[in-house]
């Protein structure tokens, strides 16, 4: 879904033009308040050498889901503070993530990184993000934000419920 649908949607609920830039921003509004519900995860190799020191991490990580070490195996000693991580051992570690969904730089732009049960949530935000706008005391606004917060929240129970293919490795001695 393109910036651009999303403002269409919004003008078409609102019968009037609305100005891209102010979508824009609302969208990227939206994407913000999904934070790490949006379900996104990304990975990040570290080599430490000093045990003990803290290591900050990229901006969009929210939540630091599993470390593995250099050998893929599961490490338990690390600790999480404030997008900063530390280990109790020197090595290469790979930490997997939740993250922020990414903005979108122009109104033309996809929505590329969240999963498409999220759309109507952001439309439906941007929605009510106007309607603010153009009126502070529009009670639809406060409408179509809880409508936002509610399709939001089945985007985030149908994805925890989905099953996904699981492996397991097993080490031997």
């Amino acid at each position: 879904m393109t910036g651009t649908e999303i403002q269409h949607y919004v003008e078409t609920r609102m019968g009037i033009e609305v100005d891209s830039d102010e979508v824009l921003m609302a969208i990227n509004e939206a994407i913000d308040m999904l934070g790490d519900t949006g379900l996104l995860y990304d990975t990040i190799d570290v080599e430490v050498t000093d045990a003990g020191q803290w290591y900050n991490l990229p901006d969009d990580f929210t939540y630091v889901q599993k470390v593995y070490t250099g050998r893929g195996e599961i490490y338990m000693a690390w600790e999480y503070r404030n997008g900063q991580i530390r280990f109790r051992s020197p090595g290469t570690y790979t930490i997997v993530a939740r993250k922020m969904g990414k903005h979108l730089e122009n109104i033309s732009d996809s929505i590329t990184d969240m999963h498409r049960l999220y759309y109507n949530a952001i439309k439906f935000y941007a929605l009510a993000w106007m309607k603010e706008n153009d009126d502070d005391n529009d009670v639809a606004a406060e409408k179509y934000y809880n409508r936002f917060y509610e399709t939001a929240q089945q985007a985030v129970q149908t994805l925890m419920r989905s099953k996904a293919p699981m492996s397991w490795k097993i080490l031997r001695r």
